[in-house]
């Protein structure tokens, strides 16, 4: 009987985070990140969904469908994982822009916008790799869904 309810249990948590029709917000989930989205004016108005982690590491999250159904590695997946053997410090270095975002609560975020427009956090990526508020992140990209 536990065996069947531990089964039913697992199973509806599957077929939750499956159901869910965003795939940016599926993403965040699978990975145990929340979805965010930010607004920016540079280099064109948009809104952008990312993956926050920790409440500190963001990514963009179609940067990690990319990584993780199509085996891509954008340009900001990429230059974060550069920052295991280098120091990076400002987005210029990484041949990205720099950009500012607001959240829905009014708090300004500064970005790395690549030319594959893909983004991240700009103190996620001067953070690098090996900080401990990145753990997180660097858990996600090396599990498997």
């Amino acid at each position: 009987m536990k065996a069947i309810i531990l089964l039913t249990l697992l199973y509806s948590t599957h077929v939750f985070s499956q159901g869910i029709p965003n795939p940016q917000l599926r993403i965040c989930l699978n990975i145990g990140a929340d979805f965010w989205a930010l607004d920016i004016q540079k280099p064109k108005t948009d809104n952008i969904g990312f993956c926050k982690f920790n409440t500190s590491s963001m990514i963009g999250s179609l940067s990690l469908i990319d990584y993780f159904h199509y085996s891509s590695t954008s340009k900001a997946i990429f230059a974060y994982l550069s920052t295991k053997n280098k120091k990076v410090s400002k987005c210029s270095s990484v041949d990205a822009i720099e950009t500012l975002a607001i959240d829905s609560n009014q708090e300004f975020y500064k970005l790395c916008v690549f030319e594959d427009y893909s983004f991240i956090l700009k103190n996620t990526l001067v953070s690098g790799f090996n900080h401990p508020k990145n753990q997180a992140l660097n858990k996600a990209l090396y599990q498997s869904l």
